[in-house]
């Protein structure tokens, strides 16, 4: 085990990353979003952002 992956996040506006690993005993992942396999099986890591508000922000809408 010990395998390593990086999550990446990307955006205009972040304020504040922070990850979690919903089964620390399988996979860790610290602040810089670097998960470490610790066993097999499987684990759901997540990834919460906060945007800062920006003044003249504009609505942008994405259609198919």
């Amino acid at each position: 085990m010990g395998g390593k992956k990086t999550i990446k996040v990307k955006g205009d506006f972040i304020k504040s990353k922070t990850f979690k690993s919903l089964k620390a005993k399988i996979a860790s992942v610290n602040k810089k979003g670097v998960v470490t396999a610790k066993k097999a099986g499987k684990c759901k890591i997540f990834a919460f952002v906060e945007y800062r508000k920006k003044k003249n922000a504009k609505k942008i809408f994405l259609t198919n």
